[in-house]
């Protein structure tokens, strides 16, 4: 494993910092039956992290659900990974939810490292349902949103760099959206980018994406303004967001919305959804207004909201919704 820009330090740090990791989780007989799996998925896994701003995901199977141990388990990993100069997360997952067919653990499974215990057989594609593209978007949106603030209409951003990172990363949420309309995509980011060029899209969002992948893996530069990157992002999410809807609803977009705002997680999972918002929603000191509709519903809403008329109150909205807003998983 190691990091697109290369840093050969940073790459050796991590490996050791894994080894202990995995030496503490050995060393407890507790942890050693509490954990089934354990390794790491995303860019990282796949010789494809971009240094400074990819963070590195681990994922951790578990054989039970057990407050008290995943308690101990990320007070190790956070006490170890700390010391790496990169963002490290840890999701602790239950078994019945690592055999769904998500997105996520296609990637896992297709194209993850595993450093203990044996990842399941590699999924399917026509296995991953549609309603996985509404969460792949608002992932890859809602962190550019965050890039920048609106001030009567104009732009403020803080880190540029960041921004146009960011803006890559949605242009290739865009293109991954399509991929899947399509039953094409693929774990690898190289293999995706092989295969836009047959999607039928138009030829300007065809060189958006050649562009955003030449910045993230072959040092290309942005030359356009922020501005117009900013009116590019809109202008693709309407188009992917309109499609996406009529597609997933089979019918008009108007009535496809109507049947979109009656969506509820399903029943198992409402306890959560509502339960995990509303405490994140009181942590936040009620910063967006509290709404009785799936959370994640009222999200996807507000980005439609953004994008036909991008507002500062709307944009800090999005922003919480992607940080608190639980999305759940759903078959078609």
């Amino acid at each position: 494993m190691f990091f697109y820009n290369p840093q050969p330090k940073l790459e050796i740090k991590l490996q050791d910092l894994i080894n202990k990791f995995i030496l503490e989780i050995k060393s407890n007989k507790n942890l050693s039956k509490y954990i089934k799996i354990f390794g790491i998925t995303g860019p990282a896994a796949r010789s494809q992290a971009v240094y400074p701003y990819s963070d590195i995901d681990f994922y951790a199977i578990t054989n039970f659900i057990s407050s008290k141990y995943e308690k101990i388990l990320r007070n190790i990993f956070n006490n170890i990974f700390i010391n790496l100069d990169i963002e490290c997360s840890l999701l602790l997952v239950a078994p019945s939810i690592y055999y769904r067919p998500d997105l996520m653990f296609f990637e896992f499974n297709n194209s993850g490292i595993v450093y203990l215990g044996e990842k399941q057989n590699k999924l399917s594609l026509d296995k991953i349902p549609n309603w996985e593209i509404f969460r792949l978007l608002t992932f890859r949106s809602n962190p550019f949103f965050s890039t920048f603030s609106l001030s009567n209409n104009k732009l403020i951003i803080k880190d540029i760099e960041k921004f146009y990172y960011y803006y890559s990363k949605l242009i290739l949420g865009i293109s991954e959206a399509f991929l899947i309309l399509k039953n094409k995509y693929s774990a690898d980011n190289f293999e995706r980018q092989k295969d836009i060029k047959s999607l039928e899209i138009s030829l300007q969002l065809k060189n958006e994406i050649e562009k955003a992948f030449l910045f993230r893996y072959k040092n290309y530069n942005y030359t356009e303004t922020p501005e117009k990157l900013f009116e590019n992002a809109i202008t693709f999410l309407k188009i992917v967001w309109d499609k996406l809807i009529i597609e997933y609803f089979k019918t008009d977009k108007k009535t496809a919305l109507n049947k979109l705002k009656k969506i509820n997680a399903p029943f198992p999972a409402i306890l959560y959804t509502r339960l995990f918002f509303m405490i994140n929603y009181y942590k936040y000191n009620n910063k967006i207004i509290f709404s009785i509709r799936e959370p994640f519903i009222d999200e996807i809403f507000s980005t439609l909201e953004f994008l036909e008329n991008p507002s500062e109150n709307i944009r800090k909205k999005l922003v919480l919704y992607w940080k608190i807003a639980p999305r759940f998983w759903k078959k078609n």
